[in-house]
């Protein structure tokens, strides 16, 4: 992902209504995807914005997903998982 896809992604997600939102957010945390958008400086801003337009009950929902379901292969990536699941907390 470049700086200009990330930034038209972000400002699209604002404007999402309830129905696209999840399903936006169901395709983009997929396991697979989201390690690759954390790999991804731009892709982190978009998980970011992901994370501000959820619902408190859909953060609860996605961490324990997750954490459950994403095995890390490298230290580096273990911290940026852990990084990205202390923001999904938040």
């Amino acid at each position: 992902m470049q700086k200009f896809s990330s930034n038209v992604v972000e400002k699209i997600l604002e404007f999402l209504n309830p129905e696209m939102k999840k399903k936006i957010i169901v395709d983009l945390f997929n396991p697979t995807k989201l390690m690759g958008f954390l790999k991804n400086k731009y892709g982190s801003f978009v998980l970011q914005k992901i994370i501000k337009i959820m619902t408190e009950q859909e953060r609860i929902e996605m961490k324990s997903y997750l954490a459950s379901k994403i095995t890390v292969t490298s230290t580096k990536e273990k911290n940026r998982l852990n990084n990205f699941l202390e923001i999904l907390h938040s």
